[in-house]
């Protein structure tokens, strides 16, 4: 499982293969992240412990649901140092480590890309389509349907995203954008 920690973080996460039903009930019950808009298998893929600095414990599941999209997973820190970003699957779920059942999935899936932006206290994700940006509290932006297909994002500089679609699936499609870094306000579009 890839971590990515650049941000500081209140906690620390291990993915661990012990049947996760006798632990959650040592630590008063697993926590399941389900992408509720697919049929999804029933048995976890990703097992994880969640040591927190406070000195709580949990341990939450997290289901298969896009297989082929797995080049995102792991664990990535956010801006907030109580908030962790899993993905897995290609699905994101923003998880609040001090109430984990307290979490909320990233509305686009599958994930593609995540860009960690610690300079900036950004943590981007993007889909096929759609693109979010997360600060310390929480998601703070996100774009839906921004290109009609593939969304690349070229490079970050100057406070700015500037990405295309790549038009794989519509032939010949292709949309440029300049996105603000900070607003998500769509700056520029060319068709």
């Amino acid at each position: 499982m890839q971590q990515e920690m650049s941000f500081p973080a209140e906690y620390e996460i291990t993915e661990i293969d012990e049947d996760v039903t006798h632990i959650g009930r040592m630590l008063h019950g697993a926590v399941d992240f389900v992408d509720n808009s697919i049929t999804q298998s029933n048995h976890p893929g990703l097992q994880i412990r969640c040591t927190c600095r406070n000195g709580e414990n949990w341990v939450g599941r997290l289901f298969e649901s896009h297989a082929e999209y797995n080049s995102c997973d792991g664990v990535y820190s956010t801006p907030s140092p109580t908030k962790v970003c899993l993905v897995y699957s290609g699905t994101a779920y923003l998880v609040d480590v001090n109430d984990p059942e307290n979490w909320q999935q990233i509305l686009f899936a599958p994930l593609r890309r995540v860009i960690v932006l610690p300079d900036q206290d950004l943590l981007i994700l993007a889909g096929w389509m759609d693109i979010c940006a997360i600060n310390s509290s929480g998601i703070c932006w996100q774009l839906e349907n921004l290109v009609k297909d593939g969304l690349v994002i070229d490079t970050v500089r100057d406070n700015l995203i500037f990405g295309h679609g790549d038009g794989i699936a519509i032939e010949n499609e292709s949309d440029q954008f300049v996105l603000d870094l900070h607003s998500g306000q769509l700056l520029e579009k060319k068709d």
